[in-house]
């Protein structure tokens, strides 16, 4: 049975005398008042970070009344559950308030994979906290802002999620009162980074064309792993990175689905790709090389890491189809066809959209997005897509 310590009060602490040894008495939830030989009082809490006591002097008595190591006591205990470390206790608020330091505190907040949120780290240590990181965040003006996003208009899509990202850690420091307001609110991303004009990958349009890069990609003499993914891509149409970071947790082989997490999609929600037996098949090719580890596609030379878009991409070159075709041109193909005979197979253009992953579609019955949206019709498309895929390769 658990011991039940009383509390202080002001009367106990003022009648604890001084002994031989120094001494503790406890007014529970980890705070102490230690008395020494000498006479001295002072407070004493023990701060709880990963399993661990650091012990943390709050002050001398009657300097720090009890109410006021109380009141410090329970700002020590939301920090702990913050996971804030030991060594940020004896930083001012002005250090504790660097813009990295809200970054990291917002991000933890947030229900993302520890390799997310390392991935997120590194492009901000790269482009953002090398320059303004170290400041604490009410000293950020606008213009820091403006300058530094004027130097990543070559990388429009990291600029805008960096960009997103300190437009949410100011909100957060604003809700919390340790700024005034969210400056960034005031900057319009779109003038300091413009957008590009879409690009057109490179892709096959022409029937023959895609039955002879079909058969040239079941000859391909490359590793298994990047002939597999090659064999794979005509069939699921997906994005290039989903497919070449595809984990074999994501696989459910008894629902025949593929269920993409929203982290890996361009517009950030999940994803289905129902799974044809032809898919399945190609899947169980590789299952005995990679089956009992986290990718299906791993890269040959990596033993932790998974191939990337660029090593299909440079596959298809090696295979002759260098400025004609790359991974992301099997997403136009299959748009392309499938509209074309959308009525044939008896699905709508919605159903199409949906399984591209699209937005631009109307759907008047679905105004919050559903990850199973035209799930029957979607099944069916790919039934049919799959069949059209194993003609063109017999």
């Amino acid at each position: 049975m658990a011991r039940v310590v009383k509390s202080l009060t002001d009367t106990k602490i003022k009648n604890l005398k001084p002994k031989e040894k120094k001494y503790k008495r406890n007014d529970g939830k980890r705070l102490y008042i230690v008395v020494e030989p000498n006479g001295r009082k002072w407070w004493m809490y023990e701060y709880m970070y990963n399993g661990k006591r650091t012990p943390k002097s709050l002050g001398n008595y009657p300097e720090i009344t009890l109410k006021k190591a109380r009141e410090l006591r329970e700002k020590y205990r939301k920090m702990e559950l913050e996971n804030i470390p030991p060594s940020m206790l004896n930083k001012s608020s002005k250090q504790q308030n660097t813009l990295k330091n809200l970054v990291i505190e917002y991000l933890d907040r947030k229900n993302i994979s520890d390799k997310h949120k390392k991935g997120t780290l590194n492009r901000l240590n790269n482009h953002i906290f090398k320059y303004i990181g170290d400041m604490n965040i009410r000293d950020i003006k606008k213009i820091d802002i403006v300058n530094i996003f004027r130097n990543l208009t070559h990388i429009p899509e990291t600029a805008r999620r960096l960009f997103n990202i300190l437009d949410n850690t100011f909100k957060y420091a604003s809700t919390l009162e340790i700024v005034e307001r969210n400056i960034i609110a005031d900057v319009d991303f779109s003038v300091l980074v413009p957008k590009k004009e879409s690009k057109n990958f490179p892709h096959i349009t022409d029937i023959e064309e895609m039955k002879k890069l079909l058969k040239d990609i079941e000859n391909c003499k490359c590793d298994i792993t990047v002939k597999t993914a090659l064999k794979l891509a005509p069939y699921l149409f997906v994005r290039p990175f989903p497919l070449v970071a595809m984990e074999w947790s994501e696989i459910d082989f008894e629902k025949k689905e593929w269920h993409i997490p929203a982290h890996k999609m361009k517009k950030k929600r999940e994803h289905i790709v129902p799974l044809t037996d032809s898919i399945i098949n190609i899947l169980k090719e590789i299952e005995p090389f990679t089956g009992n580890r986290e990718f299906v596609f791993y890269s040959p030379r990596s033993k932790d890491k998974h191939i990337t878009t660029d090593t299909l991409n440079r596959a298809l070159k090696r295979l002759g189809y260098k400025d004609k075709m790359t991974t992301h041109g099997f997403r136009h193909f299959a748009a392309t066809v499938l509209n074309e005979n959308a009525k044939k197979i008896g699905i709508s253009q919605n159903a199409i959209a949906a399984q591209l992953s699209h937005t631009d579609f109307k759907d008047t019955m679905n105004r919050v997005y559903n990850k199973a949206i035209y799930m029957d019709e979607r099944k069916k498309l790919m039934e049919w897509w799959s069949d059209f895929i194993d003609s063109l390769k017999s």
